[in-house]
């Protein structure tokens, strides 16, 4: 019976050291992922991502890639001021709807961003954005739309800042591919 008991404890000793082993693993590994900022950001509002856009745009080196699927209302002429002086420096390209709607007005996003130095073409594209910059960066812009203007609504704009080079080199890779396509469609269409 001693011998029983004897057992018994040293399996609760030996079974209270794992369970005590597995509660630090996990608690060491929760505050690990609280410690390590993950590089993805949320912004909302049309302002902020614009300024964002603005900015990221401002800072690339090498190229800007773009999908364009609509524009915020106070988007256009800003977005084509700096196009317009990085598109000398840089490779701009962008895939862009052919039309979009900004207060009550079909805007065609094609001429209002045209300039010889951007590489620009019309696609079939969801109401989304996004942006990669030097293959290292990337924003995904996202919002709900009035269902009578069909404008975006500014309080459900949001986008997501993406530093993972990783993943922005992917969908830098994605895009070039999608732009070769359209590059191929846009020929077809003028033979």
């Amino acid at each position: 019976m001693t011998h029983q008991l004897f057992l018994k404890e040293k399996l609760k000793k030996i079974n209270d050291k794992i369970r005590d082993a597995k509660l630090e693993l996990i608690y060491n590994h929760e505050n690990q992922i609280i410690k390590t900022q993950a590089p993805m950001w949320l912004i909302r509002g049309e302002k902020k991502i614009i300024n964002k856009e603005i900015e990221l745009i401002k800072k690339a080196k090498n190229r800007v890639n773009m999908r364009i699927g609509f524009l915020f209302e106070n988007e256009v002429q800003e977005l084509k001021k700096i196009l317009k002086n990085k598109s000398e420096k840089i490779e701009i390209n962008i895939l862009a709807s052919p039309n979009c709607i900004i207060n009550n007005k079909k805007v065609n996003i094609k001429k209002e961003l045209e300039n010889p130095n951007i590489t620009i073409y019309n696609a079939n594209l969801p109401y989304v954005k996004m942006m990669i910059c030097d293959g290292k960066e990337m924003l995904h812009i996202y919002s709900k739309f009035n269902e009578k203007t069909g404008s975006p609504l500014n309080e459900t704009s949001i986008a997501m800042w993406n530093q993972y080079p990783e993943i922005s080199k992917n969908y830098d890779d994605r895009f070039y591919k999608v732009l070769k396509k359209a590059k191929i469609n846009n020929m077809n269409k003028k033979i």
